[in-house]
C-alpha cells in the first residue's frame, strides 16, 4: 500500500478507504474461461509501451519495486508462438532473424540499457 500512497500522494487513511472500495464479485466469473490463444493473441499490441504488462512494469520500477512477475509475463509474451495467431508467428520470425534483444527493445520500447530489458532477456532465456 505504501507505493499507492506515494504514487497518488494519499494519506494512509485515504488509501485504506480506497482499498476497501475495491471488491470483485468472484462468483460472477464462474463458467468464464479464457483460452491461452485469447490471452496471448496479438502480443505486439499487448507488449507495447504503456500497455498492460510493459506499462505496469515501468510504473513498478519507478516506484522502486522490481516487477519480477510482470517481467515473466513480458518474456512469456515474447515466446508466444501459437500457429493460429499470425501476429505471434511474425514476431517469432523477427526474433529468429533479428535476435531477441533487438526485437524485445523495439516491441516494448525499453532502451537497450534499461534494467527491465535485461531482466526480460534473462527471463526469456530461462523460459526457453
Amino acid at each position: 500500500m505504501l507505493k499507492i500512497i506515494d504514487l497518488f500522494d494519499l494519506s494512509h487513511s485515504a488509501a485504506g478507504e480506497w482499498l476497501k472500495g475495491i471488491t470483485w464479485p468472484w462468483e460472477a466469473l464462474e463458467g468464464i474461461t479464457d483460452t491461452i490463444l485469447r490471452l496471448g493473441r496479438d502480443p505486439l499490441r499487448k507488449l507495447g509501451p504503456g500497455d498492460r504488462l510493459v506499462g505496469a512494469a515501468v510504473n513498478a520500477l519507478a516506484q522502486g519495486v522490481t516487477p519480477v512477475h510482470l517481467v515473466t509475463g513480458i518474456a512469456a509474451g515474447l515466446r508466444f508462438a501459437h500457429a493460429g495467431d499470425p501476429v505471434a508467428q511474425a514476431l517469432q520470425a523477427r526474433i529468429a532473424t533479428e535476435g531477441i534483444e533487438q526485437v524485445a527493445s523495439e516491441v516494448t520500447g525499453f532502451d537497450a540499457t534499461s534494467p527491465l530489458l535485461a531482466q526480460v532477456i534473462a527471463r526469456y532465456a530461462a523460459l526457453g
